[in-house]
């Protein structure tokens, strides 16, 4: 089996604004640098071409950094660690104005005025990130001596070496396999959204990498707190619900009923003032409503927007339906509602340099967690990624420091054991396996939860993984068919860590924020 081998000082999964950033960091300095994306260049939630656009806050002084600290913590259940959280906060306005220096046009808010964000209670400074300009600034990097991008590449597995470095095994979209050995990795894939059927990831078919850096002993922390966001789909597109909408509409079953029942019509206002769901607010009956009724339903709810509502003097709404407008003209068809997997507040447990609790394994945006909390503020995810996607690449350079890779250890017992246990696994199963995990994880966790079904779902995806492979003998041959190689890892992956993220649901056994469990 041919397999490419390559060497770097540091590798990067992940083009989104983490990883480009940490990429950026390192750029100019003396240091062999690999990049690992699904995509082609710019990638993932912070370049998603059916979101609206990012916004981005700050602090407006010194002491509004304190107030939004403690905000972050009162807003998040108060499980964040706050030490992130400062570091967040105090660098949040210089990562954002770098932005600016590079090149990239920030948005500002109608009349520059203070913009409240998601689950705040005041006005925070509110910058609108740019995909365009900041694809045409962050697409430079990858014309650097020093950084060599591997597109359209799906990591299978990442392992551990005697010597601390690692190794990843990686396939293209050709099918040529790539061994690539590092000093340092800094993970920067994103959250785990793509076990749910209704998610906004647009790694549909690639394996999670959480599940790799915890099979190597990453510690995890608050995977139960999953942002589920509303979002509207019709004929001509497929985008993020703008919560601000909610009080304009009516929302109507299969029959043109009401979903909203008379008794919680008032609730929609409140509903209005932020977008994922949460458990804190009274007014989540109206997400019951909507996931109960989708949930039974073979047709979603749905509505209809009322003419000229982007008239609305609201810099949210303005900026919303203008993008909506200029991107698919005049909507004035029925329009549905489900709710997404949209975003992560747990994952991979970093501490002040971003390490994980594995030497030489450094993470950092979406795939963290422990910045926040279990509801996070609109406007910070975009930031934590540049915030901490900087600390990464500077503590990965200081980590790989008169570290020199050990030649002489043989790769190929580590490759052949991978491709021996992954390709026993039955494909027709593994396909069957995926999305099973997808709809028993969105019926049963994007919004309503239980002790009992939760367990039964482990038990059953326990028992998928044990009859996961053939049954009958298998001969490893070097001649199998690579196609297949993603699905296998992938469903693997599914099942190993949907495990894991049900176990944290039951441990969790009050509701909290995005975490809503039934008693």
């Amino acid at each position: 089996m041919e397999i490419n081998k390559v060497f770097k000082d540091i590798v990067i999964i992940g083009s989104g604004l983490a990883g480009l950033t940490a990429c950026s960091e390192l750029q100019n300095n003396n240091i062999d640098i690999g990049i690992i994306t699904t995509g082609d260049t710019c990638h993932g939630a912070s370049f998603h071409p059916n979101t609206w656009g990012l916004g981005m806050v700050y602090a407006e002084n010194e002491e509004d950094k304190k107030d939004f600290i403690k905000t972050i913590g009162d807003v998040g259940g108060n499980i964040n660690n706050e030490s992130l959280t400062k570091i967040l906060i105090n660098n949040a306005e210089k990562e954002i104005l770098n932005l600016s220096n590079l090149g990239v046009n920030l948005k500002n808010s109608l009349n520059n005025e203070l913009v409240i964000p998601c689950y705040d209670y005041k006005g925070r400074v509110w910058k609108g990130f740019d995909f365009t300009s900041a694809k045409n600034i962050f697409n430079n990097l990858f014309s650097k001596k020093n950084v060599q991008l591997f597109n359209h590449c799906t990591v299978l597995d990442i392992f551990n070496f005697n010597d601390s470095s690692k190794g990843l095994l990686m396939i293209d979209k050709d099918e040529n396999f790539t061994f690539i050995r590092c000093k340092a990795l800094i993970i920067a894939s994103g959250g785990y959204t793509s076990l749910y059927s209704n998610s906004f990831s647009l790694e549909k078919n690639t394996p999670i990498i959480h599940y790799f850096a915890e099979k190597l002993g990453c510690k995890m922390i608050n995977l139960e707190f999953i942002q589920f966001i509303p979002t509207s789909y019709c004929n001509k597109y497929k985008a993020v619900f703008n919560e601000r909408a909610y009080q304009y509409i009516t929302l109507l079953n299969k029959y043109g009923s009401d979903v909203i029942p008379l008794k919680d019509k008032h609730y929609l206002k409140k509903r209005s003032t932020y977008a994922p769901f949460t458990s804190r607010m009274d007014c989540k009956n109206i997400d019951f409503h909507i996931f109960k009724e989708n949930v039974k339903s073979d047709e979603k709810v749905y509505f209809y927007y009322p003419d000229n509502i982007e008239t609305i003097n609201d810099t949210l709404i303005y900026n919303y339906f203008k993008w909506l407008k200029d991107m698919y003209g005049d909507i004035n068809e029925k329009i549905y509602l489900v709710h997404s997997a949209h975003a992560c507040n747990g994952g991979i447990e970093i501490n002040e340099k971003s390490e994980s609790s594995v030497s030489g394994i450094f993470a950092c945006g979406e795939a963290t967690g422990g910045i926040h909390g279990s509801d996070r503020i609109g406007g910070l995810s975009t930031v934590g990624a540049m915030v901490f996607g900087r600390i990464a690449a500077k503590n990965a350079k200081e980590h790989i420091k008169n570290k020199k890779i050990d030649n002489t250890i043989d790769i190929f017992p580590y490759i052949d054991d991978f491709f021996k246990d992954v390709l026993k696994i039955d494909e027709l199963k593994a396909k069957e396996a995926i999305n099973y995990v997808r709809s028993s994880l969105y019926d049963n966790t994007a919004i309503i939860r239980n002790k009992e079904s939760l367990e039964n779902l482990k038990i059953n995806y326990s028992k998928l993984m044990s009859n996961l492979y053939y049954n009958s003998n298998f001969t490893f041959n070097e001649n199998f068919n690579k196609k297949y190689i993603i699905t296998k890892i992938q469903a693997k992956s599914f099942l190993k860590f949907g495990q894991t993220l049900l176990q944290s649901m039951i441990n969790r056994e009050n509701s909290l924020g995005s975490h809503y469990i039934e008693n």
